[in-house]
């Protein structure tokens, strides 16, 4: 496996909500203290010199096994795949130790087939000696035994690895790749190690049940336990030490997020242009046509001409030809126009963005809610009194949802299953709503309901400056919602009363179900999901008595009720 320097992100997992799903975690951004560290990476710096340490070891038990093969490939590791990761911070703090590790590594790969086991060992001593070295020179004070929420950013991204080596190294039970399988087993050790340096550090409960995961996760490496399991024992680990260290959501970069959202924008004005000119509607598809020279393209420009003066000159006379020249495309010309802007579109987001930066699945999730956010405010415009006003805004507000949808399936399936299929339950919803031109504020809320959702799967912070109510303040809010529901429903507002019973579940009470989890009330947590998200919607779309309603939800209340009590 080819590595890449890892420990950026981390979502927030309760493993409370991960029975029978996948939780697909990694390694959380840090802030550094460049006073201290000589690397603007310490967690990336230190998470490789530990892939290091584990490919050694495994190197030692290879060749005490007699299995020269893997002996040398686990040798071999460090030099061809790892240590050019940490090259260029080593030589920048001690040229005369990066000479010296990188001799060792090389001389232990060319000669450890000819080596005794001891031999091996000694070798690997004085190389971890190295590394140590290494991590004080550059990481420096940060990396001190005091940093406990460092050392735990590096566990996470080491276990998080594991995950990805032994999905390769293990199939049906049995060992498909026995290097990726040992790899695996490697860095999860080094975590265990790194959990036995911190464990002091945290609290009891949360130090008590990651030391349980660690003996989960063994057993089931061992027992070559099916991936999907393996990766939930390590989402309940991490979610452990986010909670012991108080580790939040991922930062992701705004201002890539933010050229990125410009992009995804500029392509769902472009898949309006063509939707009206087969509709032969050819004035909306100039204006669709034209929102991205006359608005997008100028947030853009300065990036795409640092990185690349020809590709802007490209794709800004491209954009420009397509509003100029739309009213006289047919269908097929307006596609194969878009097909060009879009591949050039693409191009600049692999330059200003990267490849790298797009393939991470949360940054995706963080330009999705950037789009989400602006069918808000597109929306707003576009509706009154139930009726579309702005038919242009409308069509922005579908096109951007539509682009967020599409970002959604890219990483759904690495998201846990239970906000996936709540996000994607919204989608349709929202699809549905703003088809039938629902209230804004029916939309705004399906809108916060599909944010929270990503924000929650993939681990990603809300936005600056959001303010996160308590849980009690959300319970209080539910309990309002629920006394307006009643009103609406016996005066035979049945579209209101359902609205409100959506704002009840998504916008409130799903804040409150991982603090319920996490107090060991999930039973009561399902319960009252099941209570407001489903029956309540259903008693009100088969337009039940009042009286049969009430009581329902005088059976939620009362649940909410307890639920405030064990969050008391």
């Amino acid at each position: 496996m080819a590595y890449v320097k890892v420990g950026k992100v981390v979502p927030l997992v309760l493993l409370a909500m991960l029975a029978g799903s996948i939780a697909t975690v990694a390694g959380p951004a840090m802030t550094t203290t460049r006073a201290f560290a000589h690397t603007d990476d310490p967690v990336d710096f230190i998470t490789n010199i530990e892939y290091i340490r584990g490919h050694l070891e495994k190197a030692i038990e290879n060749k005490k096994a007699g299995n020269n093969t893997l002996a040398t490939a686990h040798a071999g590791h460090p030099v061809e795949e790892v240590y050019t990761l940490v090259r260029a911070d080593i030589q920048g703090d001690d040229a005369a130790l990066n000479t010296k590790l990188e001799g060792d590594l090389n001389a232990l790969f060319g000669q450890i087939e000819n080596m005794t086991a001891t031999d091996v060992e000694a070798k690997v001593a004085d190389i971890n000696t190295s590394l140590d070295s290494a991590v004080t020179k550059v990481v420096g004070q940060e990396s001190s035994s005091n940093n406990t929420a460092l050392w735990a950013q590096v566990a996470m991204s080491l276990l998080n690895t594991s995950v990805e080596e032994y999905k390769e190294g293990v199939s049906n039970g049995t060992i498909t790749l026995m290097i990726e399988y040992q790899d695996a087993n490697a860095f999860i050790h080094r975590a265990e190690v790194i959990f036995g340096g911190i464990k002091a550090s945290m609290p009891a409960h949360e130090a008590e049940e990651v030391e349980e995961f660690f003996g989960n996760l063994n057993e089931l490496t061992a027992a070559k336990a099916d991936p999907e399991q393996v990766e939930t024992v390590v989402g309940g680990i991490n979610h452990g030490f986010e909670e012991a260290f108080e580790l939040g959501g991922t930062a992701v970069d705004s201002e890539k997020a933010s050229f990125a959202a410009n992009v995804e924008m500029i392509k769902g004005h472009m898949s309006q242009a063509i939707k009206n000119v087969v509709n032969n509607n050819y004035e909306l598809a100039a204006a669709h046509a034209g929102h991205p020279i006359a608005e997008h393209y100028a947030l853009l420009k300065t990036e795409v001409s640092e990185h690349n003066q020809a590709l802007d000159g490209s794709l800004e006379t491209a954009l420009t030809d397509f509003a100029a020249k739309i009213k006289s495309m047919s269908a097929d010309e307006t596609r194969m126009q878009v097909v060009k802007v879009t591949r050039l579109l693409n191009m600049a987001t692999s330059d200003v963005v990267t490849k790298e930066t797009w393939a991470d699945f949360k940054f995706r999730a963080a330009v999705a809610n950037s789009l989400l956010s602006t069918v808000q405010e597109e929306y707003a415009e576009a509706i009154q009194g139930g009726k579309i006003a702005q038919m242009v805004e409308y069509q922005d507000a579908e096109a951007f949802a539509a682009r967020a949808n599409v970002l959604f399936r890219t990483f759904q399936a690495q998201i846990p299953a239970h906000e996936a299929q709540e996000a994607k339950e919204i989608f349709a919803d929202l699809k549905a709503g703003m088809r039938n031109a629902q209230e804004p504020a029916a939309i705004n809320t399906l809108v916060q309901g599909a944010i929270h959702e990503i924000q929650e799967g993939a681990g990603i912070k809300a936005q600056a400056g959001h303010h996160e109510p308590t849980s009690a303040e959300f319970i209080a809010k539910i309990e309002a919602l629920m006394g307006e529901l009643k009103q609406e429903y016996a005066a035979g507002n049945y579209a209101k009363a359902d609205s409100l019973a959506v704002e009840a579940y998504l916008d409130n009470f799903e804040h409150v179900e991982g603090p319920l989890a996490d107090a060991g009330q999930r039973e009561l947590m399902e319960e009252i999901e099941q209570l407001m998200r489903v029956q309540l919607r259903e008693l009100i779309r088969d337009k039940v008595p009042a009286d049969q309603l009430n009581a329902h939800v005088a059976t939620i209340l009362d649940k909410i009720e307890q639920a405030e009590q064990a969050l008391a």
